[in-house]
């Protein structure tokens, strides 16, 4: 007796680099599928795919053109046990400098600029929709950081091993 048996066709090559194929491959309400794999009578504006679209060269672009004390910051990040912190991550539309997606903790490194009114009106912005995302966020001056890299250290690692906030606690007695 012969036995045949039908091959699928290989699965695409969605997201070649820079983790392009998360979209299509889990995808959730907030994450938008790609053209054409929309679920029926889910329609993401177009101006949300573009400013998401947006961010992540942006953030790409601000990978290779960190400040001073972004460096000294992420030479900080490396060193707090047990955690992955990224930089320039982008997430939804807005770019932060540091994340750590499994303690939900973003951290910023702020110039000068950062005193504006204006500027703070969008950090604001920035740090609700990262709050809206269930991530806490941290800001540092560039002084923090240079001046006082053990406190801003010990903070942080303070953070990280701190229980999250959003994160329920188990149920009593194994129930």
């Amino acid at each position: 007796m012969i036995q045949t048996s039908t091959v699928s066709p290989p699965l695409p090559l969605v997201g070649r680099g820079w983790g392009g194929g998360l979209i299509a491959r889990s995808p959730s309400p907030s994450i938008p599928l790609p053209r054409g794999e929309r679920e029926e009578n889910v329609v993401m504006p177009e101006k949300r795919q573009k400013d998401i679209a947006s961010a992540n060269k942006r953030a790409k672009r601000l990978r290779l053109s960190m400040t001073h004390a972004e460096k000294k910051m992420w030479k900080l990040l490396k060193q707090v046990p047990d955690s992955h912190f990224r930089k320039q991550v982008a997430i939804g539309p807005y770019v932060f400098d540091f994340a750590n997606h499994g303690a939900k903790l973003i951290i910023e490194v702020d110039s000068g600029i950062h005193r504006l009114p204006e500027v703070q009106a969008r950090d604001a912005d920035k740090e609700a929709f990262a709050k809206s995302q269930g991530y806490r966020v941290f800001r540092f001056t560039n002084e923090d950081v240079i001046g006082g890299p053990d406190s801003v250290f010990a903070k942080i690692v303070e953070a990280v091993t701190a229980p999250h906030p959003f994160i329920p606690s188990p149920p009593v007695g194994g129930e």
